[in-house]
């Protein structure tokens, strides 16, 4: 069902840790190490090696990588970023996630490669870590030309034609047990232009769910 997937589609981030945790419940008897983060994400989402942000330990800026990876709910190892751009974070904030053992592929990567041999190795990371996924979409990751209505806009971003398949194909060709998609801030949107972007995205990710339900039944 639909609502098994999508878990906090209208919830802020720093609400982020309860739904992570619920996709564990779904999994009832695999052992933690068996979820994959996969996160399509502008920045290295915040500072991850400050405890206190603005004053708020539990800020969008801080939970996903470092709250779940310091509360044991996802090994460092197991957590992938995509889309990595900007002139932050700075050294400290890097070598937290070189400690850590996070994964990222960066915008500049991708820019050199293109996008089809990235997607590849991002989702054979995903498969050699973990075997079930969760994904989180920010969509700051899109080029704020797609993406204005937004936290944190960065020059660079993907473009929504690529972004697209990318979600599609992680979600065929991987067993994804939720996902969000966050950060759309529709008062600062300027012709929906945000929106239905974030809306094709996660129709992406729910047709390719719908069609690796029809072709296990018909198999």
């Amino acid at each position: 069902k639909v609502k098994d997937y999508l878990k906090v589609m209208e919830e802020a981030r720093a609400m982020m840790d309860s739904p992570v945790r619920k996709a564990f419940d779904y999994l009832k008897d695999e052992k933690p190490e068996t979820l994959q983060a996969y996160e399509p994400e502008m920045g290295a989402d915040g500072l991850l090696d400050k405890t206190y942000y603005y004053g708020n330990r539990f800020g969008q800026g801080l939970l996903l990588a470092r709250r779940l990876i310091e509360s044991g709910a996802i090994p460092g190892p197991n957590f992938i970023q995509v889309g990595l751009r900007g002139y932050w974070p700075g050294e400290e904030d890097q070598k937290w996630m070189r400690d850590n053992g996070l994964t990222h592929f960066m915008m500049q990567e991708i820019w050199e490669r293109g996008v089809r041999p990235v997607m590849a190795d991002v989702i054979a990371a995903a498969k050699s870590k973990a075997a079930k996924v969760y994904v989180s979409i920010d969509i700051d990751v899109l080029d704020p030309g797609f993406a204005p209505a937004t936290g944190t806009p960065a020059p660079g971003g993907f473009a929504p034609i690529d972004l697209l398949r990318f979600v599609r194909q992680i979600v065929l060709e991987t067993d994804v047990v939720a996902f969000d998609l966050t950060e759309v801030s529709p008062p600062y949107d300027h012709a929906d232009i945000t929106v239905n972007n974030a809306h094709g995205l996660i129709w992406e990710a729910l047709a390719a769910l719908a069609y690796k339900k029809r072709a296990a039944t018909q198999a």
